[in-house]
């Protein structure tokens, strides 16, 4: 009873959180989402090669930097933190080297912005 169907340009309203469903770029039918809440925003970029995402600043984003999918990229995840401007990123979809990638070119483009690489099957926490 607490599910809600979505479609992409929606904004959703659940309890103090907006939820805004965005389409992806990939093979098939993707959806990518940033949600706010008052003191806080996260932006999940699903497994989508780049979109502008200007519309979308959040405090931290998961994004795609690769293999299996064959949208994503290092460059490609570069592109969306650029238009996100978050203060952290967490690193998704992509070989442990994709992620390095991602990691080194994002240091050079965005210095302020933290780069979590997570370890598989290991809780994390991220202080902003």
């Amino acid at each position: 009873d607490k599910l809600q169907a979505s479609k992409s340009g929606e904004t959703l309203s659940i309890d103090n959180v907006e939820i805004a469903v965005v389409s992806g770029i990939h093979p098939g039918s993707i959806h990518l989402y940033h949600m706010k809440w008052p003191d806080c925003s996260i932006f999940h970029g699903g497994d989508s090669g780049y979109i502008s995402l200007r519309d979308y600043p959040a405090d931290v984003a998961f994004l795609p930097t690769g293999a299996p999918s064959p949208s994503c990229s290092p460059e490609n995840a570069l592109k969306m933190a650029i238009d996100i401007n978050p203060k952290a990123v967490v690193t998704m979809h992509g070989s442990q080297d994709q992620m390095q990638e991602f990691k080194a070119m994002a240091e050079k483009e965005i210095p302020d912005m933290k780069v979590v690489i997570p370890k598989i099957n290991e809780p994390m926490r991220i202080v902003l």
